[in-house]
């Protein structure tokens, strides 16, 4: 993967396993190649969800999209950005 090296900065990838547009496999590469330079990141997939999580999707705070599959990413976020 191109520009990655151990000084990247910590990354959160959320990928809808129905994207029709962008396949899964690019995320498995770009956690593979984070992870092989020991450089913080989590990887959230997304059952169902297409590319862009479909306009309108029930996907804010407190919904089971967001308690299942966003929180653990926002939430790798907010600790990344606090240290």
């Amino acid at each position: 993967m191109l520009n990655i090296t151990k000084t990247f900065p910590p990354s959160a990838l959320i990928h809808g396993m129905a994207d029709d547009g962008v396949p899964i496999a690019g995320s498995d590469e770009w956690k593979a190649t984070l992870d092989s330079l020991g450089v913080p990141n989590v990887l959230s997939r997304v059952p169902g969800a297409g590319h862009g999580f479909e306009v309108g999707a029930e996907n804010t705070a407190g919904s089971e999209m967001w308690e299942k599959y966003l929180r653990v990413p926002v939430d790798f976020f907010i600790t990344a950005l606090k240290a």
